[in-house]
């Protein structure tokens, strides 16, 4: 059990750490705008009409903060998720015909329920203290959907789906698969200390996804992660495996047919 509860643990902090990507890119979009627009239309004010210095001075103060605005609405509201699609079970067999895969529950794996699932997730909200990365998780689990979770009898191997609006600013809509890897990259070596291995094109399922691993538990745990841009999210497999199961994970993958 403690095994499979520090296994959970590390799977929710990883899971949390990707999913901030975009909310943290575009976190940064609402602060420098406002301090970059108001100073030019000031000083043009300033020069050219000096009486009606304080009417356009309100002007550019609240054009950012009009522009920003429909940016936090869509976090909250229930099109937040854009057009994400989730599977669904029919006994051991997970369909997902938006994502265009099918697959057979492995023997001897269980599968969580939507609700486990989610509730694992909340969970897992509660492992953080800092306020401030709370609150750029809570906003990117507000844009993201965990279609399903499979694992071994210990938890490990354990393969978790995500799927991420990124369309919901214009710094994170045009974001590749590649973008989000080399991303990626950067956010797991500063924050984490983990590094991702080189990307690779893999097909699942008729479709191509980048595909890159990490160490993840001195050389204990791994982690494969699996990105591909449908329809203005990310889809991302994030799979965990021990030493010796990257085999078993590969045959998982390879197992997948369209939908």
């Amino acid at each position: 059990m403690k095994k499979l509860q520090k296994s959970l643990a590390l799977l929710l902090a990883l899971v949390f750490g990707l999913i901030s990507l975009t909310a943290a890119l575009a976190a940064c979009t609402p602060q420098e705008q406002p301090d970059e627009t108001p100073t030019p239309t000031i000083d043009a004010q300033e020069d050219d009409i000096t009486p009606d210095v304080d009417t356009p001075d309100e002007a550019p103060d609240n054009e950012p903060v009009d522009a920003d605005t429909p940016d936090d609405s869509v976090i909250d509201n229930s099109d937040a998720r854009g057009s994400i699609q989730t599977g669904d079970w029919d006994g051991d067999v997970f369909t997902n015909e938006w994502v265009n895969i099918s697959f057979n529950l492995p023997e001897g794996w269980t599968a969580l329920t939507s609700e486990q699932l989610q509730t694992q997730m909340q969970a897992g909200m509660g492992a953080f203290e800092d306020e401030g990365t709370a609150a750029v998780q809570e906003a990117a689990m507000a844009r993201t959907v965990y279609d399903f979770s499979v694992m071994g009898t210990l938890g490990i191997p354990n393969i978790i789906a995500t799927y991420e609006n990124v369309s919901f600013s214009p710094l994170t809509a045009n974001l590749t698969a590649n973008d989000y890897y080399e991303t990626a990259k950067l956010q797991f070596k500063g924050a984490m200390g983990i590094a991702l291995g080189d990307a690779e094109e893999i097909e699942i399922a008729g479709e191509t996804y980048i595909m890159c691993s990490a160490d993840v538990a001195a050389g204990a745990m791994f982690q494969s992660y699996y990105f591909r841009k449908l329809d203005g999210a990310m889809i991302t497999f994030i799979a965990t495996y021990a030493a010796d199961g990257e085999a078993e994970i590969a045959d998982f993958f390879a197992s997948f047919t369209a939908a």
